[in-house]
């Protein structure tokens, strides 16, 4: 059986998930949400979405935040995510990951700190 740092690379070579290495960083450093956040690796694996809209169907409490950015929301809220996508080129760019504390603290729109 692959461990959760080998799936995820896995994945990584065959959707081009781009700053994966975060994910995989928060993994070791939140082993609570390592589930979670394979199971959100499989699920855009396994997706030919065309839009934001078919994007959510899969993730209904996801959200469109502006410049192609999407809010994922993991383990029943305690996660965020928030990526970029390329529906184009089907590339999906992550630009934060953390606590929601940490979330409320940043920009979404910029990823950068809210003073």
């Amino acid at each position: 059986m692959l461990s959760w740092l080998q799936h995820l690379l896995t994945l990584y070579m065959s959707y081009n998930v781009i700053a994966w290495a975060l994910l995989a960083f928060y993994c070791t450093k939140h082993p609570e949400v390592q589930e979670h956040i394979i199971d959100w690796f499989k699920t855009i694996e396994k997706a030919d979405w065309k839009n934001f809209y078919e994007l959510k169907k899969d993730f209904p409490s996801c959200s469109l935040i502006g410049d192609d950015r999407v809010v994922f929301n993991i383990k029943e809220n305690s996660y965020r995510i928030i990526v970029r996508f390329s529906f184009n080129y089907k590339r999906v760019m992550v630009k934060f990951f953390g606590t929601h504390a940490e979330y409320d603290k940043v920009n979404a729109k910029t990823i950068e700190p809210i003073i």
